[in-house]
């Protein structure tokens, strides 16, 4: 599963075997889907909203600035290169993914 994260700066990623939904709501929903918080995750980092007033749900929706979206888009390739060993069952292949990009910065 792959999801905005406001916690993390535009264009930071994190890798998560399994974890709870953290109040994410799309995360919920799969979560209630599946009976289970065991799924590999990338947290794809959209950074936090302007200010606390700011609706969440038109921050996440809405279209980021020409900076932010560069930063994001630039994940997309490094995610890309590393799904094969996310989803692979060869024993370290998935922690492998997880340094390649946990930390990635745009």
């Amino acid at each position: 599963v792959l999801f905005d994260d406001i916690s993390r700066p535009p264009g930071r990623l994190r890798i998560r075997a399994d974890g709870s939904a953290g109040g994410h709501n799309g995360l919920k929903s799969i979560i209630q889907e599946l009976g289970s918080q065991e799924f590999p995750r990338v947290k794809i980092g959209v950074g936090a909203k302007p200010h606390k007033d700011y609706d969440l749900a038109d921050w996440v929706l809405g279209v980021p600035s020409a900076d932010s979206k560069a930063k994001i888009a630039a994940t997309f390739p490094i995610i890309q290169e590393n799904l094969s060993l996310m989803l692979s069952e060869t024993e370290g292949d998935f922690e492998k993914a997880v340094q390649n990009c946990n930390g990635f910065r745009a």
